[in-house]
Parts: structure tokens; C-alpha cells; sequence
């Protein structure tokens, strides 16, 4: 992972605030991409914050926490207030999304007032897939040492990613002859010939007719309604939040497509962000009929095939179905839990120690 340096200079004077609005956030836009530009991860930047911002329940209210020095931004860190067994938290504005995340920063001094600011608000806090060898997550490690069951640091779930330049690709005719045969044996009609693989840095324009064409792919099998999410329950607009994200990002360049089409038939697409020396998979999807088919496999040997010829190093595959493709390395994550000093907090430490012994009587594994 790459992250912010250290600033050569630390003697400006600091100051900590919040945003709640995203007017306020939208003004931050600049000096937020300066500070999150020596980091790979698309959760540190400001176009993931701003369209989860855009698309979250009225349920939840966006907290964005930062610390300046008058003129540039030196730490930042977007939370959202959402209920975690049953008590107010703090937790990272897309939870939801299955994506590591990081604090951005520059200066330890800028890192310490960010989490002293956000402590002093009293509300626990939660941050899960922190990267595990972060500054950031070294610093909370840190503070779990002096103060004694008020931070609370557990591995989490680690994140996926493949090797790029050691990945041994197929020949791209089989390749094409495999994707023909698999078609036809699920009733449609086309040879080798038929087979398209297409990969695009989009425009603006090619970015929304490729996202809306990919839709059919994420849609619901007939007669399978998709579940519904109360009000209350629903966290983030997935699909829209994509949607957003996928725009914003494609205004810097960083959006790739990579899709199989058959004689001009959609039937399986990728979208990615390409940042620096990482690939990020956002999203994938197949045609529902080919959805236990080694069709996603063998469009994820095409996409290799152009990432190589980016000179990307790795593939990060944050969803646990993309797993079986290749050897796959890991990305260490924690979860972080935060207890200030507040009535709210110890109502939080006594459920999350109920959660605990309940989860080791029964043999559940960590949410």
C-alpha cells in the first residue's frame, strides 16, 4: 500500500474541525486531493466520500472529520453516525463496502488531534478493515497500549489481491474458443470469431452507457425479487454510490471497463479503478445464466492481460467471490473500536462484551 510521507516542515499550527454538510465537504475538494494523493486506496479519496455521501439512508448523518493548518488539509477522516447494537457509533462513511480503509494524513502531530478530536465528541467509534501495517493503524496500536481496554484492535477479515506481472495468462484464441463453447451450450449462438474483449479507459459519456449496460448483468433473476431494506436497516445505496463514484473517478482517468461481448451481446463486465500501481475491482458481474460458469475467469485473464500492459502490480479483489481466480495474496486488516470517556461508550463496551461471549459459546466468528 502506498500512504502519505511525513511532511518535511511541522510547525504550522493545526486546528480540528467537522463537515456535516456536503456543501462544506465539496469545498474541501482541492487540498483533500493533495493529502490523499500519495495514497493507492480509493476510500481515502474525496470522490468515494462524496458519493457516499450522496447516497446514504436519512438514517445516517455523515461526520467528516479533519485537521488543517490554515491552508492545506493534514489529516481527514470520514465517519458517519449509524447505530451498532443498538448504540450510536462513529463508523467509516461506506462500512458497508467490503474496501480496506486508512486514515490520510501528514504528521503525526495532525494524525493525534484528528483521533483527540473525534474522541471528545463521545461517541464510540468503530473503524473495521483498517490496513494493518498503515502509520495510521501504528499509531491507534499505540494508543491501545496506553490506555488499557478504551482501544480495542482485532484482525479482521483480510483483503485478496493478485499478482499481476507473475499472473500466467492463457492464449487469448482458447481463451475466445472457451468463451464460444460455454455460450453455446447455454443457448446462444456465436463462434470464436463472435468473441469480443473489450477493455476502455471511458469518457464521460462511454462511463455512464457502460455503467447503465451493466445493470442487466447486477439485475435479479426472474422471478426472484430482490430482498428489501427497511428504512431503517439500509446503510448505502450501493448500486447508486457506484454510480457516482464511477463518474467521479472517470473525470481523472482512473475508471476501466473490461467486458466479453458475443456477436455485440453483453455477457460478463468488470469495472475498475486504477490508481498509481493497484487495480481496484469495484464491481462484476456475469449474465445470470453464466453466473456458475468460469466465464468471470476467463474475462479476469483478459483484464490481466491489459493491466500488464499498464505496468500494474497488483489486482486488489475486495469481493470474497473473485477469490478462486489465481493464486491470491493477502492484505492484512483490524478492526479498530474506540471507547471515550462517556455513559454512551460504556453502554457499547457492555454490549460488544455481551456480542463477544455469546460469539465464543456459540463458535460465530467476528461480524
Amino acid at each position: 500500500m502506498q500512504f502519505p510521507q511525513e511532511p518535511s516542515d511541522g510547525s504550522a499550527t493545526l486546528q480540528a474541525g467537522s463537515a456535516n454538510h456536503l456543501e462544506s465537504v465539496l469545498a474541501m475538494r482541492q487540498p483533500w486531493r493533495v493529502l490523499a494523493d500519495g495514497s493507492d486506496m480509493p476510500t481515502t479519496q474525496f470522490e468515494w466520500t462524496v458519493a457516499a455521501m450522496n447516497q446514504h439512508a436519512v438514517t445516517s448523518r455523515p461526520y467528516i472529520a479533519y485537521v488543517n493548518d490554515g491552508s492545506n488539509l493534514r489529516a481527514v477522516l470520514p465517519l458517519v453516525i449509524k447505530p451498532r447494537r443498538g448504540v450510536e457509533h462513529f463508523q467509516f462513511i461506506s462500512s458497508s463496502i467490503p474496501m480496506p480503509i486508512d486514515i490520510p494524513h501528514v504528521g503525526q502531530d495532525a494524525l493525534a488531534m484528528l483521533l483527540t478530536s473525534v474522541t471528545k465528541a463521545g461517541r464510540p467509534i468503530f473503524l473495521g478493515g483498517m490496513v494493518a501495517d498503515s502509520p495510521a493503524t501504528a499509531m491507534l496500536r499505540e494508543m491501545a497500549q496506553r490506555n488499557k481496554g478504551r482501544v480495542q484492535i482485532e484482525d479482521a477479515q483480510p483483503i485478496s489481491y493478485l499478482s499481476v506481472p507473475t499472473f500466467a495468462l492463457q492464449d487469448r484464441i482458447n481463451s475466445a474458443a472457451r468463451v464460444s463453447i460455454i455460450a453455446t451450450s447455454y443457448g446462444l449462438s456465436g463462434g470464436p470469431n463472435d468473441v469480443i474483449f473489450q477493455y476502455v479507459s471511458p469518457s464521460l459519456d462511454q462511463v455512464m452507457q457502460l455503467f447503465h449496460e451493466s445493470l442487466q448483468l447486477q439485475a435479479a433473476p426472474r422471478g426472484k425479487a430482490k430482498p428489501k431494506q427497511s428504512r431503517n436497516s439500509r446503510n448505502l445505496d450501493i448500486l447508486e454510490f457506484m454510480r457516482t463514484y464511477a463518474y467521479n473517478s472517470a473525470q481523472r482517468g482512473e475508471i476501466r471497463f473490461s467486458c466479453i461481448r458475443l456477436a455485440g451481446r453483453l455477457l460478463a463486465m468488470q469495472m475498475l479503478q486504477v490508481r498509481g500501481k493497484t487495480a481496484w475491482l469495484l464491481t462484476a458481474g456475469n449474465l445470470e445464466r453464466f453466473r456458475d460458469t468460469t466465464l468471470g475467469t476467463l474475462l479476469m485473464g483478459e483484464t490481466i492481460r491489459k493491466l500488464q500492459q499498464e505496468s500494474i502490480e497488483r489486482l486488489v479483489l475486495p469481493s470474497p467471490s473473485t477469490t478462486e481466480t489465481g493464486e491470491t495474496r493477502q492484505i492484512s486488516c483490524v478492526d479498530v473500536t474506540i471507547y471515550p470517556f462517556s455513559s454512551r461508550a460504556l453502554m457499547a463496551k457492555m454490549a460488544g462484551r455481551v456480542s463477544g461471549l455469546l460469539r465464543r459459546r456459540t463458535g460465530e466468528t467476528r461480524p
